[in-house]
């Protein structure tokens, strides 16, 4: 059963958590950790084509070698 300090301990986790969260959130809305994101989510993607000999996506046919 819990006892009442276990209660009050974990209720000053809970709050110690919810308060560091609620500090990170405001540096995001900052501007100062989302100019790091928009940098990372600006990444260039490859569009992946299927190889017709064994299936494989590969981003450049052309340099793909089959092995069977």
């Amino acid at each position: 059963m819990l006892s009442p300090l276990k209660i009050i301990l974990l209720a000053v986790v809970v709050g110690a958590v919810f308060i560091i969260a609620r500090q990170f959130r405001k540096k995001d809305e900052s501007g100062e950790i989302s100019a790091n994101k928009q940098e990372k989510t600006t990444d260039q993607t490859t569009e992946l084509q299927k190889c017709p000999d064994c299936g494989t996506y590969v981003a450049a046919i052309e340099d793909h070698v089959c092995e069977k």
